[in-house]
């Protein structure tokens, strides 16, 4: 080997040995270095791309990933940090396709394996997702990674012997790496024991300090512990220093922050999550909400991510802690009616996991549910309550049906739409003679100084005053039977005031 190749490859050695120790930003200064005398090496190409890629630069990165697989088409590390960087700008098909093309090379390559079943996971594709992660399982027996992401797999699926198997695997196996800690602390996340979660994630944090997944699940567990000391802050800060280009540390700090009634540290976090994505829709609407500007509806985008990411625990988390009872209410509100009704046809308006169509079975023939988050729709399939399901918000599938019910409900639906106008219109379009619509709101507090037809909340959700209800359906011809304060349910530990109405089309 000549001097100059020798210099070149401890080079070569120093870069990534800087890259894994975490100081990407040295790395890449000296893998460029190096291009510049191996500017097409595979190798070169593909980690260059990768530290670029983890470091937010995904448009300088991803070029040299796809440059690397295509100089080296059997170059199985190349496809993995690729699928990497295409998991990065969420182009989930192009990740699998790179998973299975480096698994056509190496069937047995344990990370590329998990990482496919992790990427269908996020895409729903939860059966294909846990046969990838019993095929993991079967590579390496007493490994707990596989079985702690198969049991959440199986929490999806509802498959209760899976989800036992998955228990009592993970609970032999030891937990020896970064990725086991963090999967292990989600478990414990999942299971609403933050404190258990709290010492895993520091454990994975120890093991890999640069683990941004990690750094912000833990964030997530000191809030939910209550922030002492003002170090769920702290951790945020750190999750969001680990993902520099990541906007989801900022945010759920400011949610946060909003939440504590700290509004003006809250706008803060937001902009600063704008300046990481200017087009981020969230960020946007919760520093709108912040600011109590006022916008007449939560964007879609918005709804449909926050429900997607709360359906495999809505029920628990909304039932059983937040003590949610509006659908029990209406039907004992329906049930008390005189004379006594059967009703022919519901829709349910946001029928999320199924929780009305529950409780007003025993009052209804047939259900029709209509939701923006598709993981709620799964669940609410499963229960069997409907005869048709559809994937669309409430004004836009109102806006294309032609059927009409005698009985349509929108139980804490109105919290993502502060103008309702458009949306009363159609439901009265789509009520039958003498058909009752049945819905609850937030309701607007004079004493927290909330005034007008609605707000905005710093909680990112509506309330609307008891007037603007009601002259609102004086304005398409529904009547008022019954209006009342209820408890919606408890939000940061106290009872959140609702309101619930009962309006009737009257008989033709």
């Amino acid at each position: 080997m000549t001097a100059a190749a020798e210099q070149f490859r401890a080079r070569f050695t120093e870069a990534t040995r800087l890259h894994q120790s975490g100081q990407r930003a040295a790395a890449i200064s000296l893998y460029r270095q190096l291009r510049v005398q191996q500017p097409f090496l595979p190798p070169l190409l593909s980690l260059l791309g990768l530290a670029l890629a983890q470091e937010g630069l995904i448009a300088d990165g991803l070029p040299l990933l796809q440059d690397a697989v295509r100089r080296a088409p059997n170059f199985v590390d190349a496809w993995l940090n690729l699928a990497y960087a295409q998991r990065e700008v969420e182009d989930d098909q192009a990740a699998i396709a790179s998973y299975r093309r480096l698994l056509a090379l190496d069937p047995r390559h344990l990370e590329a394996i998990v990482s496919l079943g992790k990427v269908l996971t996020e895409i729903g594709e939860f059966r294909l997702a846990a046969a990838e992660f019993q095929r993991a399982a079967a590579l390496a027996p007493g490994r707990a990674l596989p079985w702690f992401l198969l049991r959440r797999v199986a929490l999806w699926l509802e498959d209760a012997d899976l989800v036992a198997e998955a228990e009592r695997q993970v609970e032999g196996a030891a937990v020896v790496s970064a990725d086991e800690a963090y999967e292990a602390g989600l478990v414990r996340l999942d299971q609403r024991r933050p404190a258990d979660a709290v010492g895993l994630l520091r454990l994975a944090l120890e093991r890999r300090p640069d683990h941004p997944k990690a750094a912000l699940a833990l964030a997530n567990a000191l809030r939910d512990l209550g922030n002492p000391d003002g170090v769920a802050e702290a951790a945020y800060r750190e999750a969001a220093a680990l993902a520099p280009r990541k906007p989801e540390p900022l945010i759920l700090l400011g949610n946060m922050l909003a939440l504590q009634d700290r509004r003006a540290e809250a706008v803060v976090a937001y902009q600063d999550a704008l300046e990481r994505a200017p087009a981020n829709p969230t960020a946007q609407y919760l520093l709108d909400a912040a600011r109590r500007e006022r916008r007449p509806m939560a964007p879609a985008a918005y709804v449909r991510d926050t429900f997607d990411s709360l359906a495999q625990s809505f029920d628990q988390i909304l039932v059983q802690e937040l003590q949610y009872g509006a659908p029990a209410l209406i039907a004992q509100r329906l049930q008390a009616l005189r004379p006594p009704r059967r009703f022919a046809a519901l829709l349910d308006l946001g029928c999320g996991t199924g929780l009305v169509a529950r409780a007003l079975q025993p009052l209804t023939e047939r259900r029709v549910g209509v939701d923006l988050s598709p993981r709620m729709l799964e669940r609410a399939q499963r229960t069997g309550l409907y005869v048709a399901l559809a994937e669309d918000d409430v004004t836009g599938y109102l806006g294309k049906s032609d059927e009409r019910f005698d009985l349509i409900v929108a139980a804490d639906v109105f919290v993502y739409l502060g103008d309702l106008a458009a949306c009363f219109a159609a439901t009265a379009q789509h009520l039958l003679p003498d058909g009752l619509f049945a819905l609850t709101t937030e309701r607007l507090d004079a004493a927290l100084g909330e005034s007008g037809d609605y707000v905005l909340r710093a909680s990112g959700r509506y309330a609307q005053a008891d007037g603007y209800i009601e002259g609102l359906a004086a304005a398409v011809g529904l009547q008022v039977l019954q209006s009342e304060q209820i408890p919606l349910r408890t939000e940061s530990g106290r009872p959140l005031t609702g309101s619930l109405f009962l309006l009737r089309r009257p008989a033709d």
